[in-house]
């Protein structure tokens, strides 16, 4: 059953629902890799990164925006944004500077409905508002749908990095969208 198609309202995330973002974050992440990880590590991985508290710090440290897509009040998918961190393939100076999309992922019952779109529109937006020259992200380069995603947005495949899980590392991509692409959208 194909969910309805409504408007989601985003809003930036305040310390105090940290709590709120760390489940959603985990429930979206499981439901993204469930099925390429072994659930030993799935669980390893969740109970590290997903931490209220640590989460709490990340956005009272500065440099880390997350932002939560709301339907009907019901949080239903994320992005997180960062710029105290960079990667060599997006050092030149004419994509300085640049802002990382760390994250975002959306319940799974919110695939194909746009919302991804819409967060990332969100994203480049906010990337165009504040002055940064090119949005990056890494994507896991066996996640063929959001690679996909990616490159219908004009996102182009820019080098590689690596991700790493508790006892595994997997090979990313890494992709980017400069200024002059994002503010033809």
């Amino acid at each position: 059953m194909t969910p309805a198609i409504i408007p989601a309202d985003i809003r930036i995330v305040p310390c105090t629902d940290a709590v709120l973002l760390a489940d959603l974050g985990s429930r979206t992440f499981h439901a993204a890799y469930k099925d390429d990880f072994p659930a030993e590590q799935m669980a390893e991985y969740l109970s590290v990164n997903f931490k209220p508290e640590e989460i709490a710090a990340e956005i009272s440290s500065g440099g880390r925006y997350f932002f939560v897509a709301e339907k009907g009040g019901v949080p239903v998918g994320y992005s997180k944004l960062r710029n105290d961190r960079g990667h060599e393939t997006v050092s030149d100076a004419t994509l300085q500077p640049a802002l990382e999309m760390q994250r975002i992922y959306l319940l799974a019952d919110q695939y194909a409905t746009g919302l991804g779109k819409t967060l990332l529109q969100h994203a480049l937006g906010y990337a165009q508002d504040h002055g940064y020259a090119s949005l990056w992200l890494q994507v896991w380069q066996e996640n063929h749908r959001a690679i996909a995603f990616y490159e219908r947005n004009g996102f182009d495949k820019v080098g590689t990095a690596t991700f790493r899980w508790p006892t595994t590392v997997t090979h990313d991509w890494v992709m980017l969208s400069a200024r002059s692409a994002f503010l033809s959208r």
